[in-house]
């Protein structure tokens, strides 16, 4: 279990924790740059584009973290792989 958050870490879930993290910012980045080309992708092929993000993020020491339980003060797990997509 984490309990200290970097900014480079993407959290998923609901709520705005997630919205402002420096880490969900930076994801959006590649999001909107791939978007087009996801979308005109059939939909056997996109998981190629998702792992192409998750390579790009996974570089500069990026994190999936989850929280542990509803109440996020009780810490953040690594969410896998497929969780991820």
């Amino acid at each position: 279990m984490l309990f200290e958050l970097y900014p480079t870490d993407v959290l998923l879930g609901r709520g705005q924790k997630g919205v402002k993290s420096p880490g969900n910012q930076q994801l959006k980045r590649p999001l909107l740059q791939y978007r087009d080309s996801y979308e005109a992708m059939p939909r056997h092929a996109k998981w190629a584009i998702i792992r192409v993000i998750q390579w790009e993020l996974l570089e500069p020491d990026c994190r999936f973290l989850l929280p542990q339980s509803k109440d996020e003060n009780l810490g953040w797990i690594e969410a896998d792989e497929a969780m991820v997509r």
